[in-house]
């Protein structure tokens, strides 16, 4: 299905109007634009927890290959 006026169907009530999460993500971050969205957003802090891990770090061994060398 392919709209042939698509100014004809806005008119007419088809179409939605989306809230851009990467734009309001973006003025919340910044300094400057923070109070514009602020009021409108829900804005909480979300504790996850982990499981605790251990992490060993090995250290590598690097062999050398044992070389005679005489004497001369």
């Amino acid at each position: 299905m392919t709209p042939i006026n698509k100014d004809a169907l806005i008119r007419a009530g088809y179409f939605t109007v989306v809230v851009d999460m990467e734009a309001m993500e973006k003025a919340l971050y910044s300094a400057d634009q923070r109070h514009e969205v602020e009021r409108y957003v829900d804005t909480r802090i979300e504790t996850i927890q982990k499981p605790a891990s251990i992490r060993i770090n090995k250290r590598k061994v690097v062999k050398s290959d044992s070389t005679n060398i005489e004497a001369a």
